[in-house]
């Protein structure tokens, strides 16, 4: 993230806006069950990859020519809203990044830095498409979500395209849920 940050900065003269996407969903087992190993990789994927993106992020807007100034909006899920059986440390690791969210804004604000989240709910993409196919389960909930329509990845980037400009000026700390009204169910 280091090298990627100083890259954009060297290519552009500045960072103003970034969006920190990543994310593994886990095998799918019950906490009991879910092996050490597996809840280190999606927590270190999913929270500190989260973590070091913004640390980074951060310190480049911070140092921007003119002073502090950008928006950065992180991709959580609705999972990080609501608890999702056999998803223990993705639901974690989402939760986790609303918390990271909502503290970097609190610390930047007033700074000239806006820093928010989106909640996607069940989007239509490899990572989804891989889990219906492999877990009943996940099939069933990509079913009930929305009324059974998926959401498009095009929803989510006009969204964190929003955030990052000037019509969400005052937009700061939020987590945005874009989910088809799933989670008010």
């Amino acid at each position: 993230m280091a090298a990627a940050v100083e890259r954009a900065v060297a290519e552009f003269g500045r960072l103003d806006a970034a969006v920190n996407c990543a994310g593994v969903a886990g095998s799918g087992a019950k906490i009991g069950d879910t092996a050490l190993a597996e809840w280190e990789r999606v927590i270190g994927v999913n929270l500190t990859g989260m973590f070091l993106s913004l640390k980074h992020e951060i310190q480049a807007m911070v140092a921007n020519p003119g002073g502090p100034s950008g928006a950065i909006v992180n991709i959580a899920s609705a999972a990080g809203l609501v608890a999702v059986p056999y998803l223990s440390p993705y639901c974690a690791s989402k939760h986790g990044v609303l918390g990271l969210t909502k503290t970097a804004a609190r610390e930047y604000r007033g700074k000239g830095l806006r820093i928010n989240a989106i909640c996607p709910g069940v989007i239509d993409t490899p990572m989804i498409r891989g889990s219906a196919e492999s877990r009943p389960e996940v099939a069933a909930q990509s079913r009930q979500a929305a009324g059974g329509v998926l959401g498009q990845p095009g929803q989510i980037a006009s969204a964190a395209v929003w955030l990052c400009s000037a019509g969400a000026s005052f937009v700061n700390g939020e987590s945005m849920v874009v989910d088809g009204g799933t989670v008010t169910h």
